[in-house]
């Protein structure tokens, strides 16, 4: 809870649970977690944790269990000895109920009887000017209790005085109360008193008795009369009845002591999930069906032993390292980021990555690849139309995906390639090769991109891009090995052209590698 909180009477507390460390054999730890915030059921924590444990989005946590009694003992275990308790506990506060918000509202009476809004300054002066107001009201009904008392020891001496008569009255009279209040001057109160009082009692009456008690109240009716004129001296008693309470509420005292650790609200702890996941080479595979897997080590890719299921086979495989981030790109022109560890084991037939992102139906992979925020990217649609994009914009953060370009149904997106040349070509169903320096294509975050080769026939597209450099010059591979022209002025012209008539020899399929 902030200052603020304060001024204003409004804010919340940020509650987290107390833990500890305790140390394992061979250097190992485990959190033990004691209290837990107010208003959270264990067991739905517990739960909660467990499931995020299993749904891989705890990957700082190897697993959790619930040793409590009578107190309460939750035992948290860290993936591995290099993950520090407080960074993985910092992670837990962020993502469960571990950590969480109780609302204040200082919503109080004031001391005329109007609920409002107040600050803590707000909130003591009206509280002191309440003990104030009950402080006079105490005052008056004991000076009242006073007075009334006094009233009654005056009748009660005139008794004593005159003992004998008021006993005859009393026995002989049909109404005594009268004849008392007549004969002694006696006020009803006092008649009361007297009537209520048995005979036995008025006999015990003692004078100085009576006089001591009736000099010990009007000396403290006049001390009660004093305070209510005197305002200052009301402060005083207000002052010395606040010490009293400080007293007992002290710190060192067992009303006073501090049932809950009241820490300031420092800087959080960032927490790069990465940045604890082992660094293992995988294979990754894809099938055209979109069943994805990834199988341990760099397995040669020309020469996989897999199987799939009945209909289904190889769309891609390619390696990386459980640290990366493996990016789809799909015909909507949405970027899907997987990360590499998340990935099903290959033992299996691996899991559909329409469940592990939200991936249209409508929606077919255009290409699955190994992330690389640092380099650039070429995105294309089927009529020739693109643009280049930055790896650092392809990463998507949620499971919906990231809108990367701007697509409709007759102009789908068709390819992804990594831009690693200063010249680019583009192969065309009309059989036309065009090759333009890639200056000419611009980085946009998000768009539908410029015409990269133009089509004549509503039904030509965009069959492959490849990238190059001038001084290397231009080729293509196929399964007799890599041919290249000597001479590529014939293909050269600006973007948005057509271009020329593909060499002699270039792979029917279009594609620049086999």
């Amino acid at each position: 809870m902030t200052l603020r909180n304060y001024d204003t009477g409004k804010g919340a507390f940020r509650i987290r649970a107390k833990w500890d460390v305790e140390k394992l054999e061979r250097g190992a730890e485990q959190v033990v977690i004691t209290e837990i915030p107010y208003g959270i059921v264990k067991s739905k924590l517990v739960e909660q944790i467990a499931d995020l444990i299993d749904s891989k989005k705890l990957p700082l946590v190897e697993d959790i269990s619930d040793e409590s009694t009578t107190d309460v003992r939750i035992v948290i275990t860290p993936k591995n000895r290099n993950i520090p308790c407080d960074k993985m506990m910092a992670h837990l506060f962020a993502t469960t109920d571990l950590e969480s918000k109780f609302n204040m509202n200082f919503n109080v009476v004031d001391s005329k009887g109007a609920p409002r809004v107040m600050g803590i300054g707000d909130v003591l002066r009206e509280f002191i000017a309440h003990q104030q107001i009950v402080l006079q009201r105490r005052t008056k009904w004991r000076l009242a209790n006073i007075n009334k008392r006094l009233e009654i020891l005056g009748g009660l001496l005139i008794v004593y005085l005159n003992l004998d008569r008021v006993i005859e009255i009393i026995r002989n009279e049909d109404d005594a109360k009268s004849v008392l209040m007549q004969e002694f001057s006696l006020t009803e109160v006092q008649v009361e008193s007297i009537l209520n009082t048995r005979l036995r009692s008025l006999r015990k009456l003692e004078e100085m008795e009576i006089k001591k008690e009736d000099k010990t109240l009007r000396e403290e009716k006049e001390k009660l009369q004093a305070l209510l004129d005197n305002e200052e001296i009301q402060k005083a008693q207000l002052h010395a009845w606040f010490d009293d309470i400080k007293k007992q509420f002290a710190k060192n005292t067992s009303l006073g002591k501090r049932r809950t650790v009241w820490n300031p609200s420092n800087e959080e702890i960032v927490i790069n999930t990465d940045d604890f996941i082992e660094k293992e080479p995988i294979t990754v595979i894809l099938s055209t069906m979109g069943w994805i897997r990834a199988a341990k080590g760099h397995l040669d890719l020309n020469n996989l032993d897999l199987k799939f299921k009945e209909g289904d086979e190889l769309l891609t495989a390619f390696h990386a390292l459980t640290t990366d981030k493996i990016n789809l790109f799909t015909s909507g022109g949405k970027m899907f980021t997987l990360s590499g560890n998340d990935l099903p084991s290959a033992r299996g037939f691996g899991e559909s990555v329409r469940m592990m992102a939200d991936i249209g139906a409508e929606e077919n992979i255009v290409r699955a690849f190994v992330l690389d925020t640092t380099a650039k990217y070429l995105v294309v649609a089927r009529h020739g139309i693109g643009f280049i994009v930055v790896g650092e914009n392809c990463v998507a953060q949620t499971k919906s995906g990231k809108q990367i370009m701007n697509v409709d149904s007759k102009n789908l997106a068709v390819l992804c390639v990594k831009v690693d040349g200063d010249m680019v070509a583009l192969s065309g169903s009309n059989d036309k090769l065009l090759i333009f320096e890639a200056s000419q294509i611009p980085e946009m975050s998000r768009g539908k991109g410029v015409i990269l080769q133009k089509y004549n026939a509503e039904k030509s597209c965009t069959l492959d891009v490849m990238f190059f450099n001038k001084t290397d010059g231009f080729g293509w591979t196929t399964g007799r090995g890599t041919t290249k022209l000597d001479d590529i002025t014939p293909w050269l012209a600006k973007r948005a052209s057509q271009g020329h008539t593909i060499p002699v020899g270039f792979p029917r399929n279009g594609k620049f590698e086999k």
